[in-house]
């Protein structure tokens, strides 16, 4: 998950209480950060495909 949560995103990281997963969620909820289309490049069916692609090849 600290891969995919970085930069602003990490603001949605939170300690294993559930007040502290309450408090992120209701931060997230109010004030949700900005997620360009950089970010989710990585994570697009092309990318993922491109990755296991490269595991062949190791």
């Amino acid at each position: 998950v600290t891969e995919i949560l970085t930069g602003e995103l990490a603001r949605g990281l939170a300690d294993l209480t559930s007040p502290a997963l309450a408090q992120t969620m209701q931060s997230i909820y109010h004030n949700p950060p900005a997620i360009d289309d950089a970010a989710l490049e990585k994570f697009s069916v092309v990318s993922i495909c491109q990755q296991y692609r490269q595991l062949q090849r190791t």
